[in-house]
């Protein structure tokens, strides 16, 4: 009489590596009086020191803290932020865009597009712009956590976090200077890598004595390279021989064939793959 017996030889396991987090804030402030019979746009910068998120680091969250206010300047008409004069202001004219070091832009808010609108002055405040902020349903600027108008999540996975970190304030008609007082960025990175595991052979009913094959394929969902990542497959219980093979691709690397259980260190970048396929042959006396 012929016996069969069953395998279960199909998983998908996620699960990170190497998970250090670092948060960082850094201040500008240095005032400006943003206006077109002055100037405008302008420019205020933060450096963040290479050595504060060491190579490897990938972005995972950003968020941005603005303080100005929006003042009616009276009949000086010259751009300069004076004490308010009671006037009406246009909050519509306020531009802030955050662009990284490496040349990404993110608008928190564009002139004239009506996210902000309305002729009352806000005085001085201070905005915290957060992808998970609540979502700014107002006309005139209003201090609080809210959305900004793009997305701070566009700055997510980059590598590319020393450096230049630049605001962009713009005022899109004269009078009613832009009263700029302080731009705040908060940037949290990590080292951890998105590592995911898929083991399958597409069947579940084997014959003692006769052959299979299946696969092990190990990804990196990024956002960092890893290296000396460990890959172990022992030798199903009821298999009497086994031998593998390895192909890496998008930049990996691992050992090309084998026999016995897998027990291989490898290396995949963000994006890349290694992929075993593994022959084995049943015991005739499972």
């Amino acid at each position: 009489m012929i016996r069969i017996f069953l395998f279960i030889l199909l998983c998908l396991v996620h699960f990170s590596v190497s998970a250090v987090t670092i948060t960082q804030t850094y201040t500008n402030n240095t005032n400006a009086d943003v206006d077109p019979n002055s100037t405008s746009p302008v420019f205020r910068d933060i450096v963040i020191p290479a050595a504060d998120f060491p190579t490897g680091t990938a972005i995972t969250d950003v968020n941005v803290q603005i303080r100005f206010d929006k003042r009616d300047e009276g009949a000086a008409n010259d751009g300069v932020c004076r004490n308010h004069q009671g006037g009406g202001v246009f909050n519509n004219e306020i531009g802030f865009v955050v662009t990284a070091p490496d040349g990404t832009s993110v608008n928190i808010v564009t002139a004239n597009s009506g996210y902000y609108s309305g002729a009352t002055r806000p005085g001085v405040i201070v905005v915290n712009y957060d992808d998970e902020g609540a979502v700014f349903t107002g006309t005139t600027p209003t201090a609080g956590t809210f959305q900004p108008e793009g997305n701070l999540s566009d700055f997510d996975q980059s590598t590319n976090i020393g450096g230049t970190w630049r605001l962009t304030m713009s005022d899109s008609a004269g009078q009613d200077p832009l009263c700029f007082r302080r731009f705040r960025l908060t940037v949290e990175a990590s080292n951890e890598a998105d590592i995911s595991v898929t083991k399958n052979d597409s069947t579940t009913i084997y014959t003692p004595g006769g052959t299979s094959s299946y696969t092990i394929v190990v990804s990196n969902g990024g956002p960092i390279d890893v290296t000396g990542l460990q890959v172990s497959d022992p030798i199903p219980t009821g298999v009497s021989l086994m031998s593998w093979s390895c192909t890496p691709s998008a930049g990996a690397s691992c050992t090309a064939a084998g026999t016995g259980a897998i027990n291989q260190l490898v290396d995949i970048p963000d994006g890349g793959t290694v992929t075993y396929t593994v022959n084995v042959t049943y015991s005739t006396t499972p």
